[in-house]
């Protein structure tokens, strides 16, 4: 098992690297459960977490609307970026070949930069309440495209639901 932690600044990140994270996730909680964060946000904790080698660096592309060019492009300047995974919420793919399709260009523009960047098809577990992928599907189009993981989250905090994700 691997401890992600998604802080909410740079001096959260340092505490986060230093106390032996596995894994720093860079995300923009204003922006939805997997909101994509700025460049230069994403720059700035990689930066923090090159002093820490046992720590890898995730970032997310956002709580996805389904169009696939809009996002291979932000998974190729993601990738760009250097870090180790690329994580792609499949919000708005309600079908099969919906997300077959988001994934595999997510995919081929992620290797294009760096083969060997991990790359995460996430979805939600609380896909009925907005009329998402079902979990099912979504690990099955993460296998038609060639992600490397699957990951579950939640769309929708409250406070009774929150995040649950498995690398």
């Amino acid at each position: 098992m691997k401890v992600l932690i998604s802080p909410v600044s740079l001096e959260e990140a340092k505490t986060v690297c230093a106390g032996g994270a596995d894994i720093v996730d860079v995300k923009n909680v204003s922006e939805g459960s997997l909101g994509a964060s700025f460049p230069w946000v994403i720059q700035s904790i990689l930066q923090i977490a090159q002093g820490y080698p046992a720590v890898a660096t995730s970032a997310t592309l956002g709580d996805l609307s389904h169009k696939p060019g809009t996002a291979s492009l932000a998974a190729y300047g993601t990738a760009h970026l250097g870090v180790n995974y690329v994580k792609a919420g499949l919000y708005a793919s309600t079908t099969l070949t919906e997300a077959t399709e988001m994934m595999r260009a997510i995919v081929r523009a992620c290797r294009q930069v760096n083969p060997h960047v991990q790359v995460v098809a996430a979805g939600y577990a609380d896909y009925r309440r907005f009329g998402g992928l079902p979990t099912l599907e979504l690990v099955q189009a993460a296998a038609a495209a060639g992600a490397d993981l699957v990951m579950v989250d939640t769309a929708i905090r409250t406070a009774e639901r929150s995040s649950i994700a498995f690398l």
